[in-house]
């Protein structure tokens, strides 16, 4: 029980050790929120049209399609990099997120790239996108830097994320210490060996 105790102690003194961190986890999302509030709080909500081009056909980036669906207010629709232009200036569409190949690796390894919005209609709109989805790669990279490139923990790890009973419609964003709680779970179910294991490299 130390142990889980210990882990998770060290985890969040590690992310929060760096003010920087503390002001990204949670200065982004609120500044994000406030702006959206802002621009989309009068009495009838707008919807934000958002174009998605996916070159990495894999789980992660699938997944991360199906979470931007899910946040209220939002309409995606796929297009083609050749209509990014058109649609953007003809006001058809506020921003497009372009996935990138190679963004669902970069993620798995703990370091996200490969991911890009394209929009003229400045923070108003990317501050909005960023809030949520930027959070939710950053929870998914950290399972990524927890398992250390093993592929059947950070699978396992990564299920049980998606499986959290968190409603992002309800705006409860899924926090990076949840990371925590997903590793001692399945710790729990894999042996002393393994929190050793995962202790160490950490």
């Amino acid at each position: 029980m130390r142990d889980l105790v210990w882990l998770i102690r060290h985890t969040l003194k590690r992310t929060f050790s760096n003010k920087r961190n503390i002001l990204l986890y949670f200065g982004t999302p609120l500044i994000g929120i406030i702006i959206s509030l802002l621009a989309y709080g009068g009495s009838t909500a707008k919807e934000l049209h958002v174009g998605m081009i996916n070159h990495d056909p894999h789980y992660i980036t699938n997944d991360t399609i199906r979470f931007i669906k899910s946040i209220e207010h939002i309409s995606v629709t796929k297009v083609k990099k050749s209509e990014i232009d058109d649609k953007i200036t003809s006001g058809k569409l506020d921003c497009v997120v372009i996935f990138h190949s190679g963004f669902s690796q970069s993620v798995q390894e703990g370091r996200p790239s490969h991911i890009q919005i394209v929009s003229i209609r400045g923070t108003e709109i990317t501050g909005f996108i960023k809030s949520y989805l930027y959070h939710y790669i950053d929870n998914i990279a950290a399972l990524g830097q927890i398992a250390k490139g093993d592929e059947h923990t950070f699978l396992e790890m990564y299920k049980r994320y998606q499986q959290a009973p968190f409603n992002i419609c309800n705006r409860q964003v899924k926090l990076n210490t949840f990371c925590s709680l997903i590793l001692n779970s399945f710790i729990a179910e894999n042996g002393n060996s393994m929190l050793h294991a995962i202790a160490v490299s950490v």
